[in-house]
Order: structure tokens, then C-alpha cells, then sequence
């Protein structure tokens, strides 16, 4: 039986378009962070925020925010890495709640319980958890993106397969160049004992400005007088003219 070349083109187009369908629906993490306006940072793989104030969004899979004795937080870090011995590096705010850094924080490496997550260059810091509490409805409901491939967007409203949390971040009281860190985890109870569940992936991570005054005018510039033209041109025939008569002199 002869096989039709067009039929046949036809089926392996299609196979090629489920292949992909289905390699970009997996390749969406369980958990992923967002900021609203943020944009993708390839140096440190990381979404990074354009603004001092600005919305943090925690995402999960509808399946992985159903799971028994689930618990999800958001580890707020100092980077560059500091301590063990305390700072006075600014606060920042949460929800408009003030976190005096690090005054306010955690020293080690999140969470708390169990403290295994793993590290990434930026723990041992201080750090805050911040509990993540979703609502399972239309209105905390997202339609499924990739905060990697699309950055800054937010939750696609009307959608479903993602739910979301939302926090208000203020870094605008933060010590000039020192930036928080935002990881997304969950924990769950097995056998009476907390165990780390899983955590979005380095590269779905997000973190604030490290310079949060990036629209400040430079210092100014000290002035150097110069000279006005007509000013310089008699000090130069002035000088011309002293060489000359010493020349005459001679």
C-alpha cells in the first residue's frame, strides 16, 4: 500500500505541533515569580524589578496548591550576602507593613523549617518569610505563562491553571546598593515532620533595584574657569610681546 506524501506531511506536522504544544506547557515550573513591569535579567537569571515600589507575584500550579498540609512562603533575602553579624541597611515594606534590615530578619538559609533550601550564591543572609495564601477562586485565578519567557505581564486574568498571590513591595528606604531576593517555596507535613516540597526554579526567581534611586540627578560636577577668548588672546600677545624684547635685548 503506497503512502500519500501529503498525508504523510500532514500527520508529521501535526505530530511536530503537539510535541511542541506539550514540551511548552512542561516546561512552565509548579512555582514561578513575577513583577509586574519587571524584565528578565540573562546575567543572573533572575526577573528583575524596574521600580522602588512595585507588585510581586507568586504563581503555582492549581495541582500543587491542592496538596495536603501545603504551605507556601516567599523568602525576602539580602543580597549581596550579609552577616552573621547583624546591619542597618534601611527597611523595607511588605503588604505596608515596615521590616527594619536586618534587624527584622532571619540569619541562615530558608526556610526556616526545614532549612534545605538550596543555595544559589545569595544564602547564608538574613532574610523574612512571608507566608503565601491562595485564594481558590476566578478572581486569583491566572491562565498558564512562563514568567521567564514572558516577564513583567502579570497573571492573565480569566484564565486557569495557575493561582496567584500578589504583594506590594516598597524598597525605596533600602540602603543604596543592596537589593532583596525573592524564592518561592512550599513545605508539607509527612510522618509529623516538615519537609521541603519544591521551590521555583533560579531562573523564575525575582529580585528588587539594586541602586533604588536610579532617578537621581548626578552630584554636579566642579567648574573649572576658562579663560574668555578675547581675554586669552591678549595674555597670549602680552607674553609674545615680553619674549620678543628680551630677544632684542640678548
Amino acid at each position: 500500500m503506497k503512502t500519500n506524501p501529503v498525508l504523510l506531511s500532514a500527520l508529521t506536522a501535526g505530530v511536530t505541533v503537539v510535541s511542541f504544544c506539550t514540551s511548552t506547557a512542561m516546561a512552565v515550573p509548579d512555582l514561578q515569580l513575577d513583577i509586574l513591569g519587571g524584565v528578565y535579567n540573562n546575567a543572573t537569571e533572575t526577573i528583575d524589578a524596574t521600580d522602588d515600589q512595585f507588585t510581586l507575584y507568586a504563581l503555582a500550579k492549581n495541582s500543587v496548591v491542592n496538596i495536603p498540609s501545603a504551605k507556601f512562603y516567599i523568602a525576602a533575602a539580602v543580597t549581596p550576602k550579609v552577616g552573621p553579624a547583624p546591619a542597618n541597611l534601611g527597611s523595607i515594606e511588605i503588604d505596608g507593613v515596615t521590616y527594619n534590615v536586618t534587624s527584622d530578619m532571619l540569619y541562615g538559609t530558608p526556610p526556616q523549617d526545614p532549612g534545605n533550601l538550596p543555595p544559589h550564591g545569595i544564602y547564608e543572609t538574613y532574610y523574612l518569610e512571608v507566608p503565601v495564601n491562595f485564594q481558590l477562586n476566578a478572581a486569583h485565578s491566572s491562565g498558564i505563562y512562563n514568567t521567564q519567557d514572558d516577564p513583567g505581564q502579570g497573571p492573565i486574568v480569566g484564565g486557569t491553571g495557575l493561582y496567584f498571590d500578589e504583594f506590594d513591595i516598597d524598597t525605596s528606604n533600602l540602603t543604596d546598593g543592596v537589593a532583596i531576593h525573592f524564592d518561592f517555596y512550599y513545605t508539607y507535613k509527612k510522618n509529623g515532620q516538615t519537609k521541603l516540597g519544591g521551590f521555583a526554579p533560579f531562573s523564575h526567581d525575582a529580585q528588587s533595584l539594586s541602586d533604588h534611586t536610579p532617578d537621581e540627578p548626578p552630584p554636579p560636577q566642579p567648574q573649572v574657569a576658562m579663560p574668555e577668548p578675547v581675554s586669552f588672546v591678549l595674555a597670549m600677545m602680552g607674553l609674545s610681546s615680553l619674549a620678543l624684547r628680551r630677544h632684542r635685548r640678548i
